[in-house]
């Protein structure tokens, strides 16, 4: 999930997050990952941030991967 945002100095970011079905209780949840700074507004911009904040976050520990059923192709 990601969305685009300015802050109050009119900066253009994006927020990443996650939304996932929590089995153990039965409901469906959204978290929170961070924003990203943009240099521009345009398609490219906008997905290679996306997709360097996910590489980031795939850097963690192989059992966190498991625990958050992350897959990056």
């Amino acid at each position: 999930m990601a969305d685009k945002t300015s802050d109050i100095s009119e900066r253009e970011q994006l927020l990443i997050g996650v939304r996932f079905f929590d089995e153990e209780n039965i409901a469906i949840r959204e978290e929170f990952l961070g924003f990203v700074k943009l240099a521009a507004m345009d398609a490219k911009t906008i997905a290679t941030a996306t997709f360097y904040k996910m590489k980031v976050l795939m850097q963690t520990s192989a059992s966190d991967k498991v625990t958050m059923g992350i897959q990056l192709w």
